[in-house]
C-alpha cells in the first residue's frame, strides 16, 4: 500500500514537473512550484523509505557537462567585480546551470517509478492548450504571427522544434493504441499549423537541418531494410518537405530588406566580434553583452534595437561573453552530446525517442545560430528534462524486457 500510495504522489509530482517546466512569461513561479514540489517530496521519501537514487551518467554527457560548465565557472571568476555575471544577471553562470535541474529531477523520480506515460500525457495537454490558444488568438486578434502564451513568437517556434519530433516518436510507439493514435495525429497536424503561422525562419531552418541528418544517420544505419522504391520515395518526401519550407521562410519576408538580412543579426555579430577580438581568452562576462551593445564603444552606429540581450548565435554568445574557453567548451559539449545520442541510436535504432532526441538536439542547436535558443529559460530547461526523460525511457525498456526491435 505504501508502495502504491508513493507511486500516485511521484505522478503527482511529475505533473507539476513537467508543467513547471514549460511555464514561461505567463506565470513567474511556475519552475519554483515544481522545484517545491519536488524538494517536498524527496524529504517525504526519504523519511518514509529511504532511497538512494542512481547517479548513474554515460560518461559522454559527464564529459560535456563538466567541460561546458566548469568553462563557464572558470572564465566567470575574472569577472567577478559584476556579481551579476555569477548569479542575478540576465545570463549568469549560476542560471546556465541551473536549466539543468530538471535532468536531475526526472531522473530522480523516473528511475524508480514508471512515468513515461505520465509525461507524455501531461506534455500532450499542454502543447494542446498552447496550439489552439495560438491558432485562435491568431485569428481572433489578426496577429501577423502567431504567439500563444510566450510573447515573442520566437519562443513557441523554439519549443516545438524540440516537442515536434517527440509528438510523432510517442505517436509511433503507441500506435497500438487507437485512441492515442488518433489524439496524436491531430496535435501533429496542430503543431505542423502553430509552426506555419508562427512564421519563424530559424524554425524552419532547424525542421530542415535536423531532417537531413535524421535522414542521412537512418540512411547509414538501415541499408538494406527498406526497397529502393521506398527510399525513393522517402528520399523525395524528405527534399519537398525543405523546399516548402525554404519557399515560404522567403516568402515571409520578401519585399522587407530588414526582415530579409536577419533584422539586425549581422550588425550584432560584427559588434560581438569586435568584443571578442579585445577578450579572446576569457570573453567579456556572461551578463555584459547587453550593456555592450546597447552604449558602449563596441555599439554598431546602424543598430536601432538597443535592447537586445543576446547576439542571435549561441556560439557567437559564447565565445563573446566566455572567449576561446567558453566557445570552445560549448562546441565540445556539442560533440559530446552528438556522440551520446549517435550511440544510443545504433545500441537500439528502433526506439523513436532516442531518434527524437538526437532531432531536438540538432535542430535546438542549429536554430541558435540564429536565435537564443540553448541559452534561454525555457528551451534550456525542456532540453534537458527531455534529455534525461530519454536516458529512463531506455532504462525502462530494458528493465521490462521490452524487445529492442519494437516497430517504429
Amino acid at each position: 500500500m505504501r508502495i502504491e500510495q508513493n507511486s500516485m504522489i511521484a505522478f503527482l509530482i511529475t505533473v507539476i514537473i513537467s508543467w513547471g517546466t514549460t511555464a514561461y512569461t505567463y506565470i513567474n513561479t511556475g519552475f519554483s512550484i515544481a522545484m517545491i514540489s519536488f524538494a517536498s517530496f524527496v524529504l517525504f521519501e526519504q523519511y518514509k523509505q529511504p532511497y538512494r537514487p542512481k547517479l548513474i551518467i554515460p560518461k559522454e554527457l559527464i564529459l560535456g557537462f563538466s567541460v561546458l560548465y566548469g568553462a563557464l565557472f572558470c572564465t566567470t571568476i575574472f569577472h567577478i567585480d559584476n556579481l551579476k555575471n555569477l548569479y542575478g544577471g540576465y545570463y549568469c553562470a549560476l542560471s546556465l546551470l541551473m536549466y539543468m535541474i530538471p535532468f536531475w529531477m526526472i531522473l530522480y523520480i523516473g528511475r524508480r517509478y514508471d512515468i513515461r506515460k505520465i509525461v507524455i500525457y501531461v506534455f500532450y495537454g499542454i502543447l494542446y492548450v498552447v496550439c489552439l490558444y495560438g491558432i485562435i488568438k491568431y485569428f481572433l486578434l489578426g496577429e501577423y504571427r502567431l504567439t500563444s502564451f510566450y510573447g515573442p513568437g520566437t519562443r513557441v517556434a523554439m519549443m516545438l522544434d524540440m516537442f515536434f519530433p517527440f509528438t510523432i516518436a510517442a505517436t509511433l510507439y503507441y500506435k497500438q493504441n487507437k485512441k492515442f493514435f488518433i489524439i496524436s495525429l491531430i496535435l501533429i497536424l496542430l503543431e505542423i499549423i502553430t509552426i506555419i503561422l508562427g512564421k519563424v525562419r530559424g524554425t524552419y531552418l532547424a525542421l530542415s537541418v535536423a531532417i537531413i541528418f535524421i535522414f542521412v544517420i537512418w540512411r547509414w544505419l538501415n541499408p538494406l531494410q527498406m526497397s529502393p522504391r521506398m527510399k525513393k520515395y522517402m528520399g523525395l518526401g524528405v527534399l519537398f518537405s525543405i523546399i516548402a519550407m525554404g519557399v515560404y521562410g522567403l516568402s515571409i519576408g520578401w519585399g522587407n530588406p530588414h526582415r530579409m538580412v536577419g533584422e539586425e543579426r549581422f550588425l550584432m555579430w560584427e559588434s560581438s566580434y569586435y568584443m571578442w577580438l579585445d577578450h579572446p581568452v576569457i570573453g567579456i562576462g556572461l551578463d555584459e553583452w547587453q550593456s555592450l551593445w546597447a552604449n558602449s564603444e563596441y555599439t554598431h552606429p546602424d543598430a536601432k534595437e538597443h535592447g537586445a540581450v543576446h547576439p542571435h548565435n549561441v556560439f557567437i554568445y559564447f565565445f563573446t561573453t566566455c572567449g576561446i574557453i567558453g566557445g570552445v567548451a560549448y562546441l565540445f559539449y556539442n560533440v559530446m552530446l552528438f556522440i551520446y545520442l549517435f550511440r544510443k541510436i545504433r545500441e537500439n535504432s528502433k526506439n523513436p525517442f532516442s531518434w527524437a532526441m538526437m532531432f531536438m538536439f540538432i535542430a535546438m542547436t542549429v536554430h541558435g545560430l540564429v536565435d537564443q535558443s540553448f541559452i534561454l529559460k525555457l528551451t534550456g530547461r525542456i532540453f534537458y528534462f527531455m534529455l534525461g526523460y530519454t536516458l529512463i525511457f531506455e532504462e525502462w525498456i530494458q528493465r521490462k524486457g521490452i524487445c529492442k526491435n519494437i516497430e517504429a
